[in-house]
């Protein structure tokens, strides 16, 4: 059987918590370009990325909750570091 010590499991909480965190605050940022994108242009691409954006903060809003709230935490650490990695990703490109 695993074991894994409490001092670890805590880590793994903590570092969910603030992954979380930190994947609302990128979305939010990417959302933010892209209205600013389609109200300049009001193409049905821009308008794409806002419908994507909306549903994947919910999403994220979702998971943050679970962290918070829910004891599934190291499913939720892997899902919201890959997420941050990927949306880090996504604004740098954007950014450009």
């Amino acid at each position: 059987m695993l074991y894994i010590s409490p001092e670890f499991l805590n880590v793994i909480i903590i570092s969910s918590k603030i992954l979380s965190i930190g994947n609302i605050f990128l979305l939010t940022g990417l959302l933010y370009m892209y209205w600013r994108s389609y109200q300049g242009m009001k193409s049905k691409y821009t308008l794409g990325l806002l419908f994507f954006g909306s549903f994947f903060l919910f999403q994220t809003i979702a998971l943050a909750v679970a962290v918070f709230f829910v004891r599934w935490f190291v499913t939720a650490f892997f899902v919201a570091l890959l997420e941050f990695i990927a949306l880090a990703i996504l604004l740098k490109i954007s950014w450009e």
